[in-house]
């Protein structure tokens, strides 16, 4: 391919030079000057020529200092030139802008200091008339902005570049520093021609220009550092291996280009059309861009290591570790099978190819997230390895997934945000849920998946457990081993709408050493009615859940849960958690028995209680419960979360907003009070009069340590009602019947509403403004909002 266009050319330089050269020879010694001459286009080199060790030598303008032996500690001018032949080696020189050193053959060049201009080269070049055969190496080295080291058939060991190495003709480099301005240019198409008053003009580029005598170049550099500043380029034919990319550097892959186990590390790989980077190791801010026509293969991005597949890029077989991201844009091509490891992601745009994506190596403390970006409905990816906690996260899209429908196991057809999604998820049917997380929708496993199960064998997760597995409950402070009866499981659908999490179905979280040190020993999701095994006695978890350290985890849409049956009721332990097997209360029918028989077992069974066939009391009294409700919270400071749970802000007040309301729903506000009675003036011909106030629930108000989870409103004691001279004492409310809006009936001195109480009227009819006096004997700390929503119908 030729070009003439000029951004493909990586390096150009010319140096001017003469049609004749003529040579004057002298003895190369100590501190020794060679200087030539020139005139119009012939020049007359002084050449100082010797073996042995000689130091301090200078070469000024057509001066040449040539050795067999070493030359320590030269000065090369502008114009001046040193060599290293056969055997020689020139060490510490100082290159000065304008001047140039050439090693050849089995000569060594160590440690030179190259200002901006000047040019240390070794191997097949020609310069100052003289053609100089491949070979020689190059160690070490200072090059300054501007200066240049060229290798052609030759070698290259370390040096620190601010100036440009170029590897040209089958040269290999091996380490060096680039940074600052700093450039490495491996392989591509190179031109040296020579014009007719003898000047030179070199060029790089990843193309062949127009010119007549560009040549393809082979080139392998390994091990270099690209830094802050510095730039690889790894043009056609070129290859880098086991470099390091770091933070500000780049390396840049063209057409025919490749680089081999490299490591991106802050740094940036970019891989063009017709570039190939394989084996890539991408960490710590690192990124690698893959271009239109790029190719990735074996890439493995680890902890903040980023890989971006563009439209027509491709990338083969990677592995994101934990940490990593890996962001396929719209028809960015993923290839092979792609691992997403635990507290990977992988961001999917559409039209990524069918490859299979492996969720690999995860848990529920620490899943794997794949991400589909806001538009994206093409996904065709497999995925395998669905397993604790992995998320499939659609961005941009909220609320609930609906028309959820399976045409077998591994494909799950859903509608989210007026999009229909099918995905390929092997095992999606038998453990999946949506949740809604800052307003973002995620399908996840299924929660209780993964619980850990003390077996006879060790710890085994719920879902594998069988009937006829040998579990070790808890009989008199030691554990024995029982035959599991029964596993059953049941799928909870969250009701999203309910006022409260409890009401609502979602599960309660138990963190990492809430209950005492490793205890339990991971996050532990339960349903709320599911029983802890405390101080002798079971008590329902959502009876200690206090906001912190136990919480109701409302990220939840749908979830999966477990039960497991001994023959007897019994104590086992879940996560380190003591808590219960499954007691049949009548619920049996709503689980699917999970079993490798065809025989119903336990379906016929007459159902059982808590007092008669419990394997401990079950105890919700707040005298029981409160004291264990205390010392779990005071544990918040020493909980170590393995998952996330949001936790709503709710906003409390004392006022109950108490007023009345008609039944034509006109509000009535109170006209005086006086303590605890409260006076409302009453418009003509009233029937009847709601007492309408915010609610609250005692479990809610006090704690979830109180097992009364009633909406109540007011505490009311004595109801008046005047007219005229006329007095009249209303009390239906408290005797034992029902009235609407009335909570039930406790005693005959006062009974709380449920935040829209009757009261009726009709006993003292009176005609004119009659005033109903009210005693407000107690009120709560109320939900405001969810008060005024559930409570009143008028402001």
């Amino acid at each position: 391919m030729a070009t003439d266009d000029q951004s493909d050319l990586l390096f150009s330089s010319y140096v001017s030079g003469y049609v004749n050269y003529s040579r004057s020879y002298g003895a190369l010694a100590n501190g020794a000057t060679a200087s030539g001459t020139a005139n119009g286009n012939n020049a007359a080199l002084n050449v100082l020529s010797g073996g042995g060790t000689v130091s301090g030598a200078t070469a000024n303008n057509l001066g040449v200092l040539l050795t067999s032996g070493t030359l320590n500690a030269a000065s090369i001018q502008s114009g001046g030139a040193a060599v290293a032949a056969a055997n020689g080696t020139i060490s510490g020189a100082t290159v000065a802008s304008g001047g140039s050193m050439i090693v050849t053959q089995t000569g060594t060049i160590t440690d030179p200091t190259v200002q901006g201009g000047g040019v240390v080269a070794a191997g097949a070049f020609t310069a100052k008339g003289q053609s100089f055969p491949a070979g020689g190496v190059i160690s070490g080295g200072t090059f300054d902005v501007g200066a240049t080291e060229m290798v052609s058939a030759a070698s290259a060991y370390g040096g620190h570049f601010n100036g440009t190495q170029l590897l040209l003709n089958g040269a290999t480099a091996s380490g060096g520093l680039f940074e600052a301005g700093g450039q490495q240019i491996i392989g591509g198409y190179y031109l040296s021609s020579v014009d007719s008053t003898g000047g030179t003009t070199t060029k790089v580029s990843n193309v062949s220009g127009t010119e007549s005598g560009w040549t393809a170049n082979t080139a392998v550099a390994s091990g270099a550092s690209i830094q802050n500043g510095g730039t690889a380029y790894v043009l056609h034919g070129g290859t880098a291996v086991s470099g390091t990319v770091g933070s500000g550097g780049k390396e840049i892959v063209e057409s025919g280009g490749r680089t081999l186990s490299l490591t991106v590390s802050g740094g940036t790989e970019i891989i063009e059309s017709g570039g190939v980077a394989s084996g890539s190791i991408v960490m710590s801010g690192g990124t690698v861009a893959v271009s239109s026509g790029g190719t990735t293969s074996n890439t493995t991005l680890g902890a903040d290591g980023v890989e971006v597949v563009s439209s027509g890029g491709t990338a083969y077989a990677t592995t994101i570790s934990n940490g990593g991201t890996l962001s396929a844009t719209s028809g960015g091509i993923l290839t092979g099978t792609t691992t997403v490891s635990g507290g990977g992601t992988l961001v999917l745009g559409g039209a990524n190819g069918n490859s299979t994506v492996n969720l690999a190596g995860t848990s529920f403390d620490q899943p794997a997230s794949v991400v589909i970006s806001a538009g994206t409905t093409n996904i065709s990816e497999t995925f395998t390895g669905w397993s604790d906690g992995d998320q499939i996260v659609f961005k941009g899209l909220t609320g609930t997934a609906s028309s959820i429908s399976f045409s077998d196991a591994n494909h799950i057809t859903f509608t989210l945000g007026g999009q229909t999604f099918t995905l390929n998820i092997v095992g999606v049917r038998d453990k999946f849920k949506f949740i809604d997380e800052n307003g973002t929708t995620i399908l996840e496993t299924c929660f209780l998946t993964g619980t850990l199960v003390r077996m006879l064998s060790g710890y085994v997760p719920v879902e594998a457990i069988r009937p006829g597995d040998a579990i070790m409950v808890r009989v008199d402070n030691t554990f024995v081993s029982r035959e599991v009866k029964w596993v059953g499981k049941s799928k909870a659908v969250v009701r999203s709408t309910a006022a409260y999490p409890d009401d609502a179905g979602y599960p309660v979280r138990i963190m990492k050493n809430a209950l005492a040190d490793g205890v339990p020993f991971k996050d532990m999701l339960v349903t709320p009615e599911h029983c802890l095994f405390i101080d002798g006695a079971f008590i329902p978890a959502r009876m200690l859940v206090n906001g912190r350290n136990i919480s109701y985890d409302t990220r939840y849409a749908v979830y999966d849960y477990y039960h497991v049956e001994t023959e007897q009721h019994a104590v086992i332990e879940a996560d380190g958690v003591l808590t219960e097997t499954y007691l049949d209360t009548g619920n049996r029918k709503s689980f699917d028995c999970l079993s490798d028989s065809d025989v119903v077992k336990g379906y016929f069974e007459v159902s059982k209680d808590w007092v008669r066939d419990a394997a401990a009391p079950l105890v919700t009294s707040r005298d029981h419960v409160e004291p264990i409700y205390r010392a779990i919270e005071s544990r918040n400071e020493v909980c170590l979360s393995d998952g996330e749970v949001r936790d709503s802000q709710v906003a409390w007040s004392h006022d109950p907003n108490l007023h009345l309301e008609t039944a034509a729903g006109a509000v009535i506000r109170p006209v005086k009070q006086n303590g605890k009675n409260i006076s409302f003036m009453l418009p003509p011909g009233l029937q009847k009069v709601f007492i309408v106030s915010r609610t609250a629930r005692p479990v809610d108000a006090i704690g979830s340590f109180v097992d009364d989870r009633r909406e109540l409103g007011v505490l009311i004691g004595n109801i008046g009602l005047m007219g005229g001279r006329n007095n009249c004492s209303l009390h239906a409310h408290l005797e034992p019947q029902d009235i609407p809006g009335w909570a039930s009936y406790e005693a005959d001195t006062a009974r709380w509403t449920s935040g829209r109480a009757e009261v009726d009227l009709s006993s003292f009819p009176v005609d004119g403004f009659r005033m109903l006096n009210v005693e407000v004997v107690s009120t709560f700390s109320y939900r405001e909002k969810a008060a005024e929503q559930k409570n009143s119908r008028s402001a």
